[in-house]
């Protein structure tokens, strides 16, 4: 046993297969001693090999063996299928990113082909528009060059109108300053048809100058807004100025002032009656409904006694001294004016014009005699003498001279006194005036000593 001992693999050498060798050969040797110690009867070689220790130590051997490799070939099996797996995984990924990178090598490619495409366009296209443009600036100075040659041109010609325009106007001037009516509307339409309509109607207008009304007229239906702005300016103050003449000639003789027209005032202070001043309360009530009436609250408390018609106000002195200091307020005044113009003013205007009168003379004649008296009866004896009125085709001139003359007539043969003197004299001056021309009552006007300008 110590030589079988001895026998045992040096330890450098000593393995697991080698001990497994070296333990089956022990177990091997010390059966053999047994059998021959006890010298056993000879057993079957199942018994013998179910009976062996060895026996599950080898099968248990061999199934661990089996059962290893068969595990170390599964799992090498896995294994394998796994690094196949990995690999291909591996290989499929680098293949996307083989693919992506080519997708994305082909669309830089294809970019910047665009980009290079594009800018290809956009150098054309700047090149076109930048010839375009060369083209239009050489026709925009060609054009331009054309034009001021053009306008040289013109400016030569403007400059010799104008030249020529000025030694015109020059020439008439002195119509425009004339004293004479038919010469100031001549140099007016003179400065109209040269092209002058502003500066006509602006001298027209600051001049009031009658002479211009036609001028005017024609002016007002111009396209220029603002030279139809002065006309129609220029008209609205010769239309007053003409009125205001007209008032102030017949109001000289009715009450010696320009600006205060004969009126109920001056009857009832002359007559001493309510009954006939008609118009007393009316212009009453007008004037204290004014604010600034300056004897407003002073005449309020006669209303009601005038609404009664209180015959006692004549030998009233207070209220006589109340009238005659009113009728110097300019309010006053204005009712007076504005009840004059109603009264007289507008019928006679309506009168004028149903006889085809359109002078100024004309209309003052008509006006004078609405407020005088007797109008209708010396018209229709004029009419009558003539065969018909202006209007009819009569000459207003020759009309207006015969009714001025019928009228002086009538009043120097009125059984009356009081119409021998001022009547007749009131009516020489319209006759001087019609036998001197002054159709468009031209200041200046000598009225009773009292100069309208």
């Amino acid at each position: 046993m110590t030589e079988e001992k001895d026998k045992r693999p040096p330890e450098e050498n000593f393995t697991p297969g080698a001990a497994n060798a070296y333990i089956i050969n022990e177990e091997i040797l010390r059966s053999r001693i047994r059998t021959i110690l006890n010298d056993p009867k000879p057993s079957s070689f199942l018994q013998q090999i179910s009976t062996n220790p060895l026996v599950p130590v080898i099968l248990g051997f061999l199934l661990t063996g089996l059962v290893g490799a068969f595990l170390t070939y599964y799992y090498n099996v896995k294994q394998k299928e796994l690094e196949f797996e990995l690999n291909a995984r591996q290989r499929d990924r680098e293949r996307e990113k083989d693919d992506r990178q080519k997708e994305l090598e082909r669309e830089r490619d294809e970019r910047q082909k665009e980009r290079e495409r594009v800018k290809d366009e956009n150098e054309k296209d700047l090149e076109y528009i930048r010839s375009k443009q060369d083209r239009e600036l050489e026709r925009l100075r060609e054009e331009r060059q054309k034009d001021l040659e053009y306008q040289r041109t013109q400016q030569n010609i403007v400059a010799q109108r104008t030249i020529e325009q000025v030694r015109v106007l020059d020439q008439f001037m002195k119509y425009i300053s004339s004293e004479k009516p038919e010469e100031r509307e001549l140099g007016y339409f003179v400065f109209v048809s040269l092209g002058y309509e502003k500066l006509a109607a602006t001298i027209i207008g600051q001049r009031r100058d009658l002479a211009g009304k036609e001028v005017l007229a024609t002016l007002k239906e111009n396209p220029d807004k603002e030279i139809k702005r002065l006309a129609v300016s220029g008209l609205a103050k010769i239309s007053e100025v003409e009125i205001q003449r007209i008032e102030a000639i017949t109001n000289l003789f009715e009450t010696s002032k320009s600006d205060t027209p004969y009126n109920d005032i001056d009857d009832f202070l002359i007559s001493k009656s309510v009954t006939r001043s008609r118009n007393l309360l009316s212009i009453i009530k007008s004037y204290i409904e004014s604010p600034d009436a300056q004897y407003k609250d002073e005449l309020t408390i006669y209303v009601g006694r005038l609404e009664k018609q209180d015959s006692t106000l004549s030998e009233d002195a207070k209220f006589l001294q109340l009238l005659r200091q009113a009728k110097k307020d300019p309010i006053m005044i204005n009712v007076l004016t504005q009840l004059n113009r109603r009264l007289f003013f507008e019928p006679a205007l309506r009168a004028a014009g149903a006889l085809g009168i359109k002078t100024l003379l004309g209309f003052a004649v008509v006006y004078d005699s609405m407020v005088m008296g007797g109008f209708q009866r010396i018209r229709d004896q004029t009419s009558q003498e003539l065969n018909g009125a202006p209007l009819a085709g009569v000459d207003e001139r020759l009309w207006i001279k015969t009714y001025l003359k019928n009228r002086r007539t009538w009043f120097a043969n009125h059984p009356l006194p009081l119409f021998h003197l001022l009547p007749v004299s009131r009516t020489d001056f319209f006759l001087a005036l019609a036998e001197n021309g002054k159709w468009d009552l031209a200041p200046p006007l000598d009225v009773r000593g009292v100069i309208l300008k």
